[in-house]
């Protein structure tokens, strides 16, 4: 049948329902937490022993023998035996590990043959050196002290004896220790204008040089030389002596031209002395 434009009314009560309106679906329960498990679950067990340990466990061995420790090993070759130094040259002992060999061998090349007599200047006629020929009518050294002050006297004179007795057997390290005590010892007994301090001064001087320390061995020579000059006089035979060491001293420390000159003033108090006089 034809369409009618606009439609006719619907009849009242046959109105369309509405429609339900549309809603989310319901989101799900959480999930309930599960309670606790009501025991630990047990350790895996060990793996089991192989049955030569088991064999071990159940019958087990007795524990070897300690074994005996390593024989020691051999003693190690004693070392050759070197050569014995050479005998000493005209009582000189061989020079000792930090001993100056050039020292030692220029107051051996300036010695002559030690006189019979008391040996003059300190320790030249020890180290093979000789005093001057005796000026006619030297002045003595006294060394006479009062009574109170004999024992420190016969003290320095024992002294002297064990400096000597040091320097044969080679010990100049000690043998300079004793001369250090004898020169402080003779000062506080004779004083330090006596020539007797003189002889002490020498002694220290002589040691000094062979372990070249030349500085304070030259100092000492002139301090003894001065001292000797004033007292004893030039063409006295400790004070000749102790040019002698002075001019040792020159030649090991290389000075050649104080050497000569030294040596020509010793040569010359020499003759000047034998011949009556008292040196210039």
């Amino acid at each position: 049948s034809p369409r009618l434009w606009p439609p006719p009314p619907r009849p009242p009560g046959r109105a369309s329902r509405p429609a339900p309106p549309r809603t989310a679906p319901p989101a799900p329960p959480p999930p309930r937490p599960q309670p606790p498990p009501s025991h630990a679950t047990p350790p895996p067990l060990p793996p089991p022993l192989p049955t030569d340990r088991l064999s071990t466990l159940q019958h087990p061995q007795a524990p070897p023998p300690p074994q005996p420790p390593p024989p020691p090993p051999p003693p190690p070759p004693p070392p050759p035996r070197a050569n014995p130094p050479p005998p000493p040259v005209r009582g000189l002992p061989s020079p000792a590990p930090g001993v100056n060999a050039a020292a030692v061998e220029s107051l051996r090349r300036f010695g002559g043959p030690a006189p019979a007599r008391k040996p003059a200047g300190g320790l030249f006629g020890l180290f093979g050196g000789a005093a001057a020929p005796a000026a006619k009518g030297p002045v003595q050294v006294d060394t006479s002290l009062p009574r109170h002050l004999e024992a420190q006297g016969a003290e320095v004179h024992q002294l002297g004896a064990r400096v000597r007795e040091l320097f044969a057997g080679g010990q100049f390290g000690d043998a300079l220790g004793v001369a250090e005590r004898r020169l402080d010892l003779c000062r506080r007994t004779y004083g330090s204008e006596h020539a007797m301090y003189a002889t002490c001064l020498n002694d220290v001087a002589t040691f000094e040089q062979v372990f070249a320390r030349y500085d304070r061995a030259e100092a000492l020579f002139e301090e003894a030389s001065k001292i000797q000059k004033k007292l004893l006089g030039q063409g006295h035979p400790h004070t000749i002596a102790t040019l002698q060491n002075l001019a040792a001293l020159y030649t090991a420390k290389g000075d050649a031209p104080k050497a000569e000159a030294m040596q020509l003033l010793v040569q010359a108090l020499q003759l000047s002395s034998s011949g009556g006089g008292d040196g210039p």
